[in-house]
């Protein structure tokens, strides 16, 4: 059997959203929560050192104009990590 866990960053500008979500991963045993980042810069210094396996990213007006200037490009080039992305806005229009 494999034992491998999933590396996973979480990027969210609401410590309270950081919170819920990590609970929540944490249920699941092959996932390793292995950092947090508060804000774009946080997101790729954490990116960069941790290279996670995956990225959970809230798109959201704080984050999103820095998702496509800085976050995306070193996701493309760190191939190991895959980013889930998130919105808050998408749920407002219900």
């Amino acid at each position: 059997m494999d034992c491998r866990h999933i590396s996973t960053l979480i990027v969210d500008d609401e410590p309270v959203a950081r919170k819920l979500l990590r609970e929540e991963l944490e249920t699941f045993e092959d996932v390793e929560i292995v950092g947090e980042a508060a804000n774009g810069k946080e997101a790729l210094q954490q990116i960069t050192k941790l290279k996670p396996d995956l990225v959970f990213f809230a798109l959201n007006e704080n984050l999103t104009k820095w998702a496509y200037y800085a976050a995306f490009p070193i996701l493309r080039t760190a191939r190991s990590s895959r980013l889930l992305t998130a919105s808050r806005l998408a749920l407002s229009s219900r």
